[in-house]
């Protein structure tokens, strides 16, 4: 009887489990016949979110690339004003020497200005390396002027490019000058580094701070005393004359050409 029943219930739950099999299929199946876009229209809700997210992941990538592409446009940008501002600078200094220079120097055609290459004690004692030579019509025994007008030496040699220039302080050279507001002549005599001394009478009262000229276009002031020296037993003292013009950090000169 137990078999019997438990057979019966097996039968009548695949004939329901059949039943509802139908019954779905049935359902699917008109469904899909009289209402094809149904499933469409159940699933589009999923797939517009599903979009919607993939679009969100997107634009959030893309605004990373170009948060990373601007931060490279502004280093690139701050490193070309860092070297614009560089050149700048460069070219104000050199414009400043340059007004420092010129404005004092005497005018003509025939100046030539010139960087120096060389100075003490980087060139042989009291001469200058200078960035001018034949080529830009320097010749020797031109007259060389520093900032101010200030007269410091001449040409010795000229090369094609360069000229070597010997100043008016190398030892052992004399150099006439006056000193004083009375401008008393004297000649000075290269003491070396810019240096020069001069002998003179005691009677001509110079004192410490007098200003020491040198010929040029008038009497140009090219340093001042420094110290006088005096010998009780002498009728002379020796005066010494410290230069204006630092020729251990000069960086211009102007060369007055004398050619023809």
């Amino acid at each position: 009887m137990r078999t019997q029943y438990l057979r019966r219930h097996n039968d009548t739950r695949r004939v329901f489990i059949l039943g509802a099999c139908a019954v779905v299929a049935v359902l699917v199946l008109g469904v899909r016949f009289f209402t094809p876009n149904f499933f469409f229209a159940l699933m589009a809700p999923l797939l517009h979110s599903s979009s919607s997210v993939t679009a969100s992941v997107g634009d959030a990538v893309s605004g990373l690339t170009d948060s990373s592409q601007l931060a490279a446009q502004n280093r690139a940008l701050e490193d070309q004003v860092l070297a614009l501002r560089n050149q700048n600078q460069a070219l104000t200094t050199r414009t400043q020497d340059l007004t420092k220079l010129l404005g004092g120097t005497r005018e003509g055609s025939g100046s030539i200005t010139a960087g120096v290459l060389a100075r003490p004690p980087e060139s042989p004692y009291d001469t200058l390396v200078v960035a001018a030579g034949s080529k830009n019509a320097v010749v020797a025994g031109s007259e060389v002027f520093a900032q101010g007008g200030i007269p410091i030496g001449t040409v010795e040699h000229v090369g094609a490019d360069t000229s070597q220039v010997s100043l008016f302080s190398l030892p052992g050279r004399t150099t006439s000058g006056w000193v004083g507001e009375n401008r008393i002549a004297l000649t000075l005599t290269g003491a070396g580094a810019g240096a020069f001394t001069a002998t003179l009478s005691k009677d001509s009262s110079v004192s410490v701070g007098d200003l020491v000229y040198l010929p040029g276009p008038g009497a140009i002031p090219m340093g001042t005393v420094a110290r006088v020296d005096t010998d009780p037993s002498s009728p002379t003292e020796v005066i010494h004359v410290q230069p204006s013009v630092n020729l251990f950090s000069i960086t211009w000169v102007v060369i007055g050409n004398t050619a023809p």
